[in-house]
């Protein structure tokens, strides 16, 4: 399966958004202008579409991308060609103010609503991979840890960072994505959550 996923994406050309094989699914993990809703409906208005938001958008992105045929994956399961995908909005709160941020312990309490998913989408990267003395902006929430070590998905997609890199958390390849990337996802059907 061909995930085309999309974080913190501010330049606002529709050229890097195509691809030269159209994907099988688009993922938004946040903090992206209301451009990038339009324009990736617009080029691929038959592809399912997931969005999961970020700490600067505001409940206006949020319509913005229900709007254009996103469905919101906050805390909810949604499956795809015999996958399931969970996902979780937000960043840690590193300030006060508007906006998806989360205490640590606010971060644990919404996602214990969350069951087991193949693959989690997330703003924020699990707290095991970033480092927040070098940007407390950008700690990452240990309720991912905890979703990770509870439930094993085989894949967690994330932003935030604006740095793509890629680390193994147990059983799950945890992939921060910047800006647009084509993820080529071959899950094992024995690894599938039901």
């Amino acid at each position: 399966m061909k995930i085309l996923a999309i974080a913190d994406y501010y330049s606002g050309n529709i050229e890097s958004l195509k691809q030269p094989e159209a994907p099988d699914m688009v993922v938004t993990l946040g903090d992206l202008p209301e451009s990038v809703y339009r324009d990736v409906t617009r080029l691929y208005r038959q592809t399912p579409r997931l969005a999961v938001m970020g700490n600067h958008d505001r409940p206006y992105h949020a319509a913005s991308a229900r709007r254009f045929g996103f469905q919101p994956a906050d805390l909810v399961i949604v499956r795809f060609n015999g996958l399931s995908f969970a996902g979780f909005d937000g960043s840690v709160r590193y300030k006060e103010g508007e906006g998806y941020m989360w205490g640590q312990g606010e971060a644990r309490a919404r996602i214990r609503q969350l069951r087991a998913a193949d693959v989690l989408l997330a703003h924020s990267p699990p707290y095991s991979v970033s480092h927040p003395a070098n940007s407390p902006a950008h700690a990452g929430l240990t309720a991912l840890d905890d979703y990770l070590a509870a439930h094993r998905p085989q894949l967690m997609l994330c932003g935030h960072l604006h740095d793509p890199q890629v680390w193994q958390v147990g059983p799950t390849e945890v992939r921060c994505v910047y800006e647009v990337e084509m993820i080529e996802v071959a899950l094992k059907q024995e690894n599938i959550n039901v």
